[in-house]
């Protein structure tokens, strides 16, 4: 009754009806959108489910192919190696008297042992002598030896010679629990008859025992649920190895349908609905398998399903009131200005008033965005500081900035300015800034978090991603830091450095800008081909320091030395290099800290702070000089720019106007006048 009151008040009212209109068509887009949200739901959510999986198990099957890929190199190496083959090749009636020739062969298992650390034990039977090795012990009597020194779990001594010594197997793989001198291993067992050119017989065994959680660490982690499991078979669909002992379970996963390289269906095992997600090698045919309760996958959805209608229904009549009464209030004030120029005045002709307001209404919007932006400025400083000690109080600066809590993975890179002017000006300097910053924006990188101002010459960029692959994330980063580079180059005239870190957890925030900051401080280069100094890199260098102890020493030097004698031999070396190389159109600070492994940033604070000048301002000044001598000499403006490094006349003549105060066609003439005078 109040909704058609209202209507019934405001049907004349062509404002009123306008907004309706458009109140309606915002109530109607959402509704349609729940329906096709509601229609499609469930199985997006079992794609993005398989998706999320794909990488993980794709990664687990491939680390495990390069473990078996190692190991059969191994294999390779001991059939032709002469201790090895001397031993497989002896007799049983040669035994007590060739002890050495089994030690010899005995000493070669330890050092791939060491050589690979998945590797607990490595054991080569030979047939011949029924002699068996492994990396500690020379085995003549294995009924000694199994049971005592070595023993696997629910496995007897006959199953062992039976079921792994038999010569009859081809490539076996196994999951038990081995005991080894008292100690218990969960071990992927890898057996293959071990042949080769030069072994007289065919039917001896080479077993491999490997520590599996360091190939399936992170499938034990993920699949602690009483219903999920997952396991790894081989092309035969035999269970090479299953985490919480679900073996019978994934028994009974249907062979047939992991037909494809990879893909995902639903089955039904004891009485639960399975949602199976797969990938197959392609070299090996090893199946890697992820299975959950489809239940849990899709418990998102659960009541969704049955409230939609009773929900749809009661926000459809919300809708309709709040559409009446927002229309109403939104237009009374038009309408009361309306009514105050007088009811038969059109809404055209107090249009450009409303205009006027709406103007200075965008003027306060702009002024309190700014204090917005120095808020989040503020509080973005305080995460990297120490003020925000405890836990709570980072969060809650978080929520300020905006700051995503739940990706898989961040990122911070440190951008530097270098090699700006002694003579710049703040307002030069906060220019280069805003460019740099648009330069990033442009690009549109969903994963950029935030740009953030440090102070006049760093800036700091924060990546969150929901891909927790690290590569990724990494190239991500360097692309970004090598299209920077280059477009600076072309259009900013100076030059940044990049000092990068990536962790997972964003209360890491603050060490990770601490770890950015002692990256950019290395001056030793490691960021190779790339343009970003990552800290895992960095870090593996002491150089790191004694940098730090070599910057105290300066930096108390400063007062009376300016330099260290070793920075200043360093700076000597540079300024030969840019006397010898000033014609080089290319030469600039990169090319100097690539000349001499240094990075940009440590040069470019290093030589301002030995010479006064920055490296661009240097090279300037020698240009010029060179090129007034030449000038003085007769020579021609342009070829005078191309003698002393610059690509276009244009440029040399900025420079040297810079530089001398006029243009070298002005500095000729006055030489000439007083030539003439003379």
């Amino acid at each position: 009754m109040k909704c058609w009151e209202i209507w019934k008040k405001n049907n004349e009212k062509p404002i009123f009806i306008k907004f309706l209109m458009n109140m309606f068509l915002i109530v109607l887009i959402p509704s349609l959108m729940l329906a096709a949200v509601y229609i499609g739901l469930n199985e997006k959510i079992k794609k993005q489910t398989f998706e999320r999986s794909e990488e993980a198990l794709a990664n687990t099957v491939h680390k495990m192919e390069m473990q078996l890929d190692n190991l059969d190199n191994i294999i390779i190496y001991f059939a032709d190696n002469t201790d090895i083959v001397n031993f497989i090749n002896l007799k049983a009636s040669e035994v007590s008297e060739n002890a050495t020739i089994i030690n010899r062969a005995q000493t070669h298992l330890p050092a791939m042992k060491l050589g690979n650390g998945n590797i607990i034990n490595i054991q080569i039977y030979s047939e011949r002598s029924g002699v068996l090795i492994d990396g500690l012990t020379s085995v003549v009597h294995l009924g000694r030896y199994y049971g005592g020194q070595f023993e696997i779990n629910e496995v007897t001594k006959e199953q062992f010679l039976k079921y792994y010594l038999n010569e009859s197997l081809g490539t076996t793989y196994s999951h038990n629990e081995v005991i080894m001198r008292s100690s218990s291993y969960d071990c992927i067992v890898y057996n293959k008859m071990f042949t080769g050119v030069n072994i007289a017989q065919k039917n001896n065994r080479i077993l491999f025992y490997l520590r599996s959680e360091g190939i399936f660490e992170d499938a034990v982690k993920e699949h602690d649920e009483d219903e999920a499991f997952f396991c790894v078979m081989d092309d035969e669909g035999g269970i090479i190895y299953d985490v919480n002992n679900r073996t019978q379970a994934a028994d009974r996963i249907d062979f047939n349908r992991l037909a494809g390289d990879r893909g995902y269906f639903i089955q039904k095992i004891d009485s639960h609905k399975i949602f199976v997600t797969y990938y197959r090698s392609a070299s090996r045919g090893l199946i890697c398998i992820e299975a959950y309760p489809l239940s849990s996958i899709l418990s998102v959805t659960n009541g969704f399903r049955t409230a939609t209608l009773s929900l749809f229904v009661l926000a459809t009549l919300l809708a309709v009131l709040l559409m009446v009464v927002s229309a109403k209030r939104l237009s009374k004030p038009i309408e009361e200005a309306r009514d105050i120029l007088g009811k038969n005045v059109p809404l055209e002709d107090f249009v450009q008033e409303i205009g006027q307001l709406v103007a200075n209404n965008g003027e306060l919007t702009e002024k309190m965005k700014q204090q917005v932006s120095i808020m989040r400025t503020e509080a973005f400083y305080r995460l990297f500081t120490e003020e925000c000690t405890d836990k709570e109080a980072f969060k809650e600066q978080l929520d300020i900035i905006g700051i995503r809590q739940d990706a898989a993975l961040y990122a911070v890179l440190l951008l530097n300015c270098n090699d700006m002017g002694v003579d710049i000006s703040v307002e030069e300097i906060g220019a280069q800034k805003v460019f740099l910053e648009e330069l990033i924006r442009e690009k549109n990188i969903p994963e950029i978090q935030e740009i953030y101002q440090i102070d006049f010459e760093r800036m700091i960029i924060l990546f969150a991603s929901d891909d927790e692959s690290v590569n990724r994330m990494r190239d991500l980063a360097n692309g970004l830091a090598e299209t920077l580079i280059s477009e600076l180059s072309e259009k900013g005239g100076y030059s940044v450095s990049v000092s990068g870190d990536i962790f997972t957890d964003i209360l890491k925030l603050q060490r990770a800008f601490i770890h950015v900051q002692k990256a950019l401080s290395m001056p030793l280069n490691v960021c190779g081909a790339g343009r970003v100094q990552w800290y895992d890199k960095v870090k593996r260098y002491k150089e790191i320091e004694q940098y730090k102890e070599i910057e105290q020493t300066d930096q108390g030097r400063a007062r009376s030395e300016n330099v260290s004698l070793q920075n200043q031999v360093l700076v000597d070396k540079v300024t030969d290099y840019i006397n010898a190389n000033y014609n080089n159109p290319q030469l600039s600070l990169a090319m100097a800290g690539e000349e001499f492994y240094i990075t940009e940033v440590y040069l470019s604070k290093l030589f301002k702070r030995a010479t006064g000048d920055n490296f661009s301002k240097y090279l300037e000044k020698i240009r010029v000089e060179k090129a007034k001598k030449l000038l003085k000499a007769g020579e021609k403006v342009s070829d005078v720019a191309a003698k002393v490094g610059y690509n276009s006349p244009q440029v040399f003549r900025r420079a040297y106007k810079r530089y001398y105060g006029c243009i070298p066609s002005e500095d000729c003439e006055q030489a000439d006048d007083s030539t003439d005078s003379e």
